[in-house]
């Protein structure tokens, strides 16, 4: 499946509606689609180099882009906790998928102009918990309510720009 151009006809239509429920949506919806869209990028890369040559951000990408796609959107009617998704949780995971991201690439970025230069390998070791919290949100209950979702999420994003400060430090 292509994941960059399975989308919906009626985003123009259903913005205005996404927005009041939630001011980040579209730029959360865009992100995703951005990650995804440089996921195909550097796919056919890996393909005729191999994922060596792939910068320190660029592994980032496609460990994010592999999360979007196989704990986001890949969905099980049969389970109990995906067989629907509210909206508000649905809210929750993109919030703190893309914190986890924009906060993994700034330390990536931002370490490029000092002595010692993180790579994806040492975040991932350094956060391996929150990393794995992001895999496993879509096992949380879809019956939880708004508020129980949006305290997790909100306090997930909170530790996880907590743990990259101490990168900054």
């Amino acid at each position: 499946m292509n994941w960059t151009i399975s989308t919906s006809n009626y985003e123009r239509q259903l913005d205005p509606y996404f927005n009041q429920y939630d001011p980040q949506f579209s730029y959360l919806r865009t992100k995703f689609k951005e990650i995804l869209q440089e996921e195909a990028d550097l796919n056919e890369i890996v393909q005729l180099v191999g994922s060596d040559s792939l910068s320190e951000d660029q592994k980032l990408t496609l460990e994010i882009a592999k999360i979007i796609r196989e704990d986001f959107l890949q969905q099980d009617a049969f389970s109990q906790y995906d067989y629907m998704c509210p909206l508000f949780k649905t809210v929750g995971m993109m919030k703190a998928i893309v914190t986890y991201y924009d906060q993994a690439k700034k330390a990536i970025v931002e370490s490029s102009s000092r002595d010692v230069k993180l790579n994806w390998s040492t975040i991932l070791n350094q956060t391996k918990p929150l990393f794995m919290r992001l895999t496993r949100f879509k096992f949380e209950s879809p019956k939880k309510s708004r508020q129980e979702f949006n305290q997790e999420f909100d306090a997930y994003c909170e530790e996880v720009c907590a743990a990259f400060r101490n990168f900054n430090d």
